[in-house]
């Protein structure tokens, strides 16, 4: 697998593959994908959350966008999470298992106004992208360990009901034949 041997600029892992090239790896790509991974296996298994949060929280939207995340509740449920109409623009929501900060739970139901513009089989892929970059963007800088490899080389990067992601992973791409002759 991967090695890791350093880390530029706080955000990019320098690392040795297993094809004797050096590689630079977007470690904020890395998160986002670990997570979109995460939570396609949350849609496609159709459970409830048994490792969920038992408190709710409560948003307030504009009306609009309180109305989309209603309509998109049961995209929702099926990554376990619950969200409920209180009225008024608010919002109620439970059963997640990770924490945002408000402003970007607000943020995060705020847009997915856009995603009912999508078709139907569309939605879920929106969704699963739009939340794994706020969880991303909210990490600090993955852990670089052998685990975070490992756990990246079993992600299919090619999964056919699953689109890719806006991020490439690896920057760039040097052999270590080309940096021996420079």
């Amino acid at each position: 697998g991967l090695k890791c041997v350093g880390i530029f600029a706080k955000r990019f892992w320098v690392c040795e593959s297993p094809a004797k090239s050096l590689l630079v790896i977007d470690g904020e790509a890395v998160s986002q994908k670990l997570h979109a991974e995460r939570l396609w296996r949350r849609f496609e298994a159709n459970e409830p959350n048994s490792a969920a949060s038992l408190f709710s929280r409560s948003v307030q939207l504009r009306a609009h966008e309180a109305q989309a995340v209603v309509a998109m509740a049961p995209y929702f449920f099926r990554l376990g999470i619950e969200v409920s109409d209180f009225g008024g623009g608010a919002i109620s929501v439970s059963g997640m298992a990770f924490e945002l900060p408000e402003n970007r739970l607000v943020q995060l139901l705020g847009e997915v106004q856009n995603d009912l513009a999508l078709a139907e089989e569309e939605r879920s892929a929106a969704l699963i992208s739009r939340l794994a970059e706020t969880l991303a963007s909210i990490d600090l800088m993955p852990d670089t360990n052998d685990a975070v490899l490992r756990q990246l080389a079993e992600v299919d990067l090619c999964h056919p009901k699953r689109p890719a992601l806006g991020r490439k992973l690896v920057v760039l791409e040097v052999p270590f034949l080309r940096l021996e002759r420079s």
